[in-house]
């Protein structure tokens, strides 16, 4: 082995090749372990072991659900995918049966469903497995509520929760209107007045539980949650689940363990230093906002959580203006809003609003 060594050392051409084939190994490890946790399988580092894929099941009946699926949990003794008539019991002793498959989606499932007494409920099943004996099961299990102390009606009651065959889930108030993701990306652009009415519903219902002493992690589209329609109520849902569950948007495909938040919408703090204060709901807001008005995400897709910090720490804020035209208040402010430093942001949800209604309303 030393001799092996010496000759590397040497030969500056032998030791370039050798670096070379160890990079490209490493490379195609590293692939290999992303592409199984994207696909939702079961990964262990040490002993190696990658899991089986989960197999799509189901119709896609969201109007961007081809480019997703409703994965079925790995093959656990041939137990039967969830869907409409499968009846899940809560971590509190009740029932609750399945009566749809609506709201398809990688990272979670939503779906209408009845509790015991025949009341309407949302059901919103995360597909990420949970081991029995993680501090995370016995943190889910548990039976009082994520929004205990937390009453406001721009954020969603979370009335229930419990584990299917290893995978958590909530139990929600009802909310037919489906998600602020879907609305999006339903519109072409969405009007003025519509973005006033959910930014000042979202920003009431931050700044209450900032109030209350409780950080969200996670303000994104799909945890913001409708009603009826963009003039209706909205409300935000999941809170304390990005620091239960380490939730992962679908369009990145890898990230450090224990990792809590949806990328493209946590602040770059969280990366650089887990720095977690209200601020980072302050960012997340500030992404929400943008991503209503110029109808995409201000942050192109990306291959790593690595290469979005290096891009959030290290490259210009984006510019509402370069997506769409807008007025410069409008412009300036979400800059502000997704400035790297916290102390440089907007205080408050409704600090990002203050002065910019007449603009967004000319929108």
């Amino acid at each position: 082995m030393a001799d092996i060594l010496k000759t590397l050392l040497s030969n500056s051409a032998a030791l370039t090749v050798f670096l070379v084939a160890a990079s490209l190994l490493v490379s195609a490890v590293i692939a290999i372990y992303v592409l199984a946790f994207w696909q939702g399988r079961s990964i262990s580092f040490w002993p190696p072991k990658i899991g089986a894929k989960p197999q799509p099941v189901g119709s896609p009946q969201r109007p961007d659900a081809s480019r997703s699926a409703t994965w079925r949990p790995a093959h656990q003794g041939g137990i039967p995918s969830i869907g409409a008539g499968t009846q899940l019991m809560t971590s509190s002793g009740n029932t609750v049966l399945i009566e749809s498959n609506s709201y398809i989606g990688v990272r979670a499932t939503l779906m209408r469903a009845k509790d015991r007494s025949e009341k309407r409920v949302m059901v919103k099943l995360f597909w990420r497995g949970l081991n029995p004996s993680s501090d995370a099961w016995n943190e889910f299990s548990r039976e009082d509520k994520a929004t205990d102390g937390l009453h406001h009606r721009n954020i969603v009651e979370t009335t229930d929760r419990g584990l299917w065959n290893g995978y958590p889930f909530l139990v929600l108030e009802f909310f037919p209107g489906g998600t602020l993701h879907d609305l999006i990306r339903s519109r072409d652009r969405m009007p003025g007045p519509e973005i006033v009415s959910i930014a000042e519903q979202i920003a009431s219902g931050i700044d209450y539980a900032h109030s209350q002493g409780r950080v969200h992690r996670d303000i994104t589209p799909s945890n913001i949650l409708l009603e009826s329609d963009a003039r209706g109520r909205v409300a935000i849902s999941d809170f304390g689940i990005a620091k239960t569950l380490g939730a992962l948007e679908t369009k990145i495909t890898a990230a450090s363990p224990g990792f809590e938040g949806t990328p493209a919408y946590v602040a770059p703090e969280v990366f650089s230093s887990n720095r977690v204060t209200p601020l980072v709901d302050i960012y997340g807001f500030g992404v929400v906002l943008f991503e209503m008005i110029a109808g995409r995400c201000p942050f192109p897709n990306v291959e790593t959580v690595y290469e979005l910090f290096e891009l959030k720490l290290h490259q210009p804020v984006p510019r509402l203006k370069s997506f769409r035209k807008v007025p410069d208040d409008l412009d300036q402010r979400l800059f502000d809003t997704l400035d790297p430093a916290p102390e440089r942001r907007p205080q408050s949800a409704r600090a990002v609003l203050s002065g910019i209604e007449q603009s967004l309303l000319s929108l």
